[in-house]
């Protein structure tokens, strides 16, 4: 396992700010504290901006070609 750059730091930083002020959004409009929110619930907060900054950092973080799958 590689050791993390600063800037990787960072990034998964703001990849948990992100969830997490969508998380708070969620339960302020009433969600359920117990069940998760989201797109796949058709209960997504977040914001264009925040879903497209969520997609960048993760295509910068996760590098598909990198991983090995074992069968």
């Amino acid at each position: 396992m590689k050791k993390q750059t600063e800037r990787e730091i960072e990034q998964y930083r703001r990849l948990q700010e992100i969830f997490a002020t969508g998380r708070q959004r969620y339960l302020r409009a009433g969600g359920d504290p117990y069940l998760s929110g989201g797109s796949l619930n058709n209960q997504d907060h977040l914001t264009d901006a925040e879903k497209q900054e969520l997609i960048e950092i993760g295509r910068q973080l996760f590098d598909r070609n990198s991983a090995q799958v074992k069968s």
